[in-house]
């Protein structure tokens, strides 16, 4: 529905109650199959963990722990497996935005999910992200729509759009799909590659199949945004530093 697309809010309240069934029903069915596949784990099956190898962290992401006040929980993905838009500095992004955060909320404990290869499962994809983390970071792409399933305590941290400027329509025309659903969206900028090799933020319109990098410090502010904001939300105000 592409109205539902670009605003929740435009719709009646019987579609949006079916958005919402939709919802509880995937993130009911995602927990059950997470419980599912801890338990195939468990027992042996090796195949089941070689196909979620690429998930670092994984015995958390079956079964996370009990959430603390002290503790963040966060969902990197690294695209390392598209050809299209690759993030060609997505590990030195994530080495050095991770350790910033270390240095820059000493008290708060940090729990990440680093995923280098998306999972294929509906399933999975809907408990990584209904129950993952407090803080989700992806770049830009069709992973967006799984969105739907997070809830107004977590933060979403994308790229722009094809690396378009934050204004451009390809990053506003998102906005009425976050906050339809009270959800909370932080964009950090990255730069297209061009055809004379250089990268920059890109036009309007961009391209969909280009490479794409990072200037880590964009990625670390925008992060730092969304933990604080959710230590604030918390009471924990004091751990954030000015």
């Amino acid at each position: 529905n592409p109205n539902l697309y670009l605003d929740p809010r435009s719709q009646t309240r019987s579609v949006l109650a079916v958005v919402e069934e939709f919802r509880h029903l995937v993130t009911t069915l995602a927990k059950n199959w997470a419980d599912n596949m801890e338990l195939k784990i468990k027992n042996g099956n090796v195949e089941l963990w070689k196909h979620y190898r690429d998930i670092e962290g994984l015995e958390r992401f079956f079964h996370p722990r009990p959430l603390e006040k002290d503790m963040i929980r966060v969902v990197f993905y690294g695209r390392q497996d598209s050809t299209r838009r690759p993030w060609l500095n997505g590990v030195e992004c994530y080495r050095i935005a991770i350790e910033g955060l270390k240095r820059e909320f000493p008290g708060i404990h940090f729990e990440i999910t680093n995923v280098s290869r998306w999972p294929k499962s509906f399933f999975a994809q809907a408990y990584l992200i209904s129950q993952g983390g407090d803080v989700i970071m992806m770049p830009h792409g069709a992973n967006n729509a799984n969105t739907i399933f997070m809830n107004g305590d977590q933060i979403y941290v994308e790229t722009t759009d094809r690396c378009t400027k934050p204004n451009s329509v390809r990053n506003t025309r998102w906005s009425g799909w976050v906050e339809g659903f009270g959800l909370r969206r932080i964009l950090v900028p990255c730069l297209g590659k061009n055809m004379d090799g250089s990268f920059s933020v890109q036009d309007d319109i961009g391209n969909e199949n280009f490479p794409m990098r990072v200037i880590p410090r964009d990625l670390l502010l925008g992060m730092r945004e969304a933990i604080a904001e959710i230590l604030i939300k918390r009471d924990l105000r004091s751990s954030v530093v000015r």
